[in-house]
């Protein structure tokens, strides 16, 4: 994790480094984070997938479920 961290934490410099004016740079970071959010590979993307998958396993469980009965 801290890895990521570090190069996101690049990524931001170089883009500050790159853009002169603060107001230019805070508007790449912007872009930068939404591009992270809606993007290609994206949370947005990647929690559809997970979501997906989830509901695929658990329809699937469902159907070949064995219920055990308890006596008491």
């Amino acid at each position: 994790m801290q890895l990521r961290l570090r190069r996101l934490q690049w990524r931001i410099d170089a883009e500050r480094r790159r853009y002169k004016h603060p107001l230019k740079s805070c508007l790449a970071l912007h872009a930068m984070m939404w591009e992270s959010l809606y993007g290609k590979g994206g949370l947005i993307q990647v929690i559809t997938a997970l979501k997906a998958g989830y509901t695929m396993s658990q329809q699937s469980v469902a159907r070949s479920a064995i219920i055990l009965p308890f006596h008491r």
